[in-house]
């Protein structure tokens, strides 16, 4: 008798501990950006990248980084960078004076997933807040996810 009420006593904690319920937060995407429409002497020089606080003014660099080479993808495609999905950025292309500004990310609004676990689950749980859209010099660009990284997302901005 008492074999079967340690028996069942266990069982009963094996149930119970498989159907727990956990919340993780969701990882916001990083931010490849591609430039399309470009030719191979609009980035012959240095590419100079300013990031900023996040929907901000563009008043106060947050870190500044040079670029000495921009990889060309396909055609008039190049990638200019690869960005956190956080803050507000602005890419310098020096060869042509010319600069664009990125703000106004928007996410998709998965901050929270609710995950079921259980005692003998070693499963990686993994999500992210999709972006869907970036401000490019004010104008609303559709981000799409990258087919090459999982929780990476893309823009592409012309010329």
């Amino acid at each position: 008798m008492r074999n079967r009420t340690i028996l069942s006593f266990l069982v009963a904690i094996v149930l119970l501990g498989s159907c727990r319920q956990k919340t993780i937060t969701c990882s916001v995407p990083q931010l490849y950006v591609y430039g399309t429409g470009f030719t191979t002497s609009d980035f012959s020089d240095t590419t100079v990248i300013y990031k900023y606080a996040p929907n901000g003014n563009f008043d106060t660099v947050l870190d500044s980084a040079f670029q000495m080479h921009t990889t060309k993808t396909s055609g008039d495609t190049f990638n200019v960078a690869l960005m956190d999905g956080q803050n507000d950025f602005k890419i310098k292309l020096v060869s042509t004076g010319k600069t664009y500004s990125f703000s106004g990310i928007k996410l998709a609004g998965n901050y929270t997933q609710t995950i079921s676990t259980g005692l003998s689950d070693l499963k990686y749980y993994m999500c992210y807040n999709a972006i869907v859209s970036v401000n490019v010099n004010g104008t609303a660009v559709p981000a799409t996810p990258s087919k090459m990284d999982q929780g990476i997302d893309q823009i592409f901005f012309s010329k």
